[in-house]
């Protein structure tokens, strides 16, 4: 089970390595770089992946068409086994920088506000 609230409410992913494969696929459409591992945490039954994935952003997704400009999106992931198995992901990615370095969102958007001269 797929547990990404980054996704549209209603989205549903097949289980299993089908729906990761799926995820996977999906995911390659949007951004032509390879994905790198950058930390691995193991927890008991828990697995915490922390990566990244640097590429031209190639593929529409929703709304917002491909810039064909390099961007590097992050997410973590963490991910419950259960008999050898994932059992349920829970992902979180950074859309907001990502949305940020090809323009959709404005750099200043989050900046601090200065306060007004007097």
């Amino acid at each position: 089970m797929l547990h990404d609230r980054s996704m549209p409410q209603g989205t549903e992913w097949a289980s299993g390595p089908d729906g990761y494969r799926l995820m996977a696929e999906t995911w390659h459409g949007f951004f032509d770089g390879p994905v790198e591992l950058d930390q691995l945490i193991p927890a008991g039954e828990f697995v915490v992946l922390r990566w990244s994935q640097t590429g031209k952003f190639v593929g529409e997704m929703g709304s917002i068409e491909p810039t064909d400009e390099e961007v590097t999106i992050t997410g973590i992931e963490i991910n419950r086994f259960e008999d050898g198995k994932i059992a349920e992901t829970w992902q979180e990615t950074g859309m907001i920088p990502m949305l940020t370095q090809i323009g959709v969102i404005p750099e200043d958007l989050f900046a601090p506000k200065m306060p007004a001269e007097n």
